[in-house]
């Protein structure tokens, strides 16, 4: 009887230490436009409370986050889908001033904003971003695909011209973790027909 109540007692502290480690989650929803068709509003939480991504952020590695939007139609045998819009948003410390820098694409060019602590970042790798829908939008039913995926790498500079190093190349070298998060987290919505 009282090894039964040690494994017990043992898989109940395993399990709360997992439930306490943060998942990584993708999150959508769609925000009601005045006119037209819904815009798609998207975030990601718990991100750096991962302890693979604080890890290599602690370890000087930069994470690159990278979104893919895209916008389908269903249709009774194949969906139609556009394409996909991409962007890259980087996350790095600066070990010796103990900084961190969050750079976003912005007119063509990345931008810097530097934080002094680990929860302003945190707070700010979790707002919702939006992407509107086209105004023109034929009838039937539409769904948007957000996948984001995530990786360390020691490449030092966002900006040059080097090629990033491939998901095989980082697996040989063993720089860097990737993960893609979803595969794909889907919205639906439907345009009504014209009366």
């Amino acid at each position: 009887m009282r090894r039964l109540w040690l494994l017990v007692l043992l898989l109940a502290g395993a399990a709360s230490v997992a439930s306490a480690q943060a998942r990584t989650h993708i999150g959508a929803r769609l925000q009601l436009q005045s006119d037209g068709p819904p815009a798609l509003v998207f975030s990601v939480s718990n991100l750096l409370d991962d302890g693979d991504w604080l890890s290599a952020l602690n370890n000087a590695s930069r994470i690159e986050l990278h979104w893919s939007v895209s916008l389908s139609r269903s249709r009774a045998i194949f969906d139609v889908t556009g394409t996909p819009t991409e962007w890259n948003d980087y996350v790095e410390k600066i070990p010796t001033l103990d900084v961190f820098n969050y750079m976003e694409p912005s007119r063509g060019r990345l931008t810097t904003r530097a934080f002094n602590s680990l929860d302003s970042l945190k707070l700010l790798l979790g707002q919702e971003q939006q992407i509107n829908t086209p105004r023109t939008l034929a009838p039937g039913r539409w769904y948007y695909s957000v996948q984001l995926t995530v990786t360390a790498d020691d490449r030092p500079d966002p900006n040059s011209k080097a090629q990033p190093l491939s998901a095989f190349q980082r697996l040989i070298l063993g720089n860097g973790l990737s993960r893609t998060y979803g595969p794909q987290t889907t919205v639906t919505f439907v345009v009504p027909e014209r009366q």
